[in-house]
């Protein structure tokens, strides 16, 4: 008898695999990027206290200082989004008045001016950077909707 038996075969060899190609590490996302440098910016700041404290400068309300860092974040945040949508919108706008905002505070703190008096200065900032907002808003065509 004849048997038709055939050995099996191996399979065909795989095409080579495509040379590998390095890919760069993600990059941090804009809001990690917008809020990186505000840690160093709170350091700097506590260190430039105690070195003037060493050497006899001291200001009594130095810790309103704060109230610019946070001021520099909202308007780098209003600069990023007119970036980002290449028009001045309504997260810019808020973001530069909120930044107006507690540039009055953080100054009216620093400089112990009477509160009573100066309070005001904080509605005049509201009102600009609201005013400022619609204005470059208008420039830059930004929709209002």
């Amino acid at each position: 008898m004849s048997s038709q038996y055939a050995p099996p075969q191996a399979p065909p060899p795989a095409p080579p695999a495509p040379p590998a190609t390095q890919t760069p590490p993600p990059k941090p996302s804009g809001d990690q990027q917008s809020w990186a440098w505000v840690g160093g910016a709170i350091l700097i700041l506590i260190g430039l206290a105690v070195l003037f404290g060493n050497f006899g400068v001291v200001w009594g309300n130095w810790w309103a200082l704060l109230f610019y860092v946070i001021a520099a974040v909202n308007f780098v945040n209003a600069a990023r989004s007119w970036q980002r949508t290449g028009s001045f919108g309504k997260a810019a706008t808020g973001s530069l008045t909120g930044g107006l905002v507690l540039t009055a505070i953080g100054s009216i703190f620093f400089f112990n001016l009477a509160w009573g008096a100066w309070w005001p200065l904080i509605l005049v900032a509201a009102g600009s950077g609201t005013v400022l907002g619609a204005l470059l808003g208008a420039l830059t065509g930004a929709q209002n909707s």
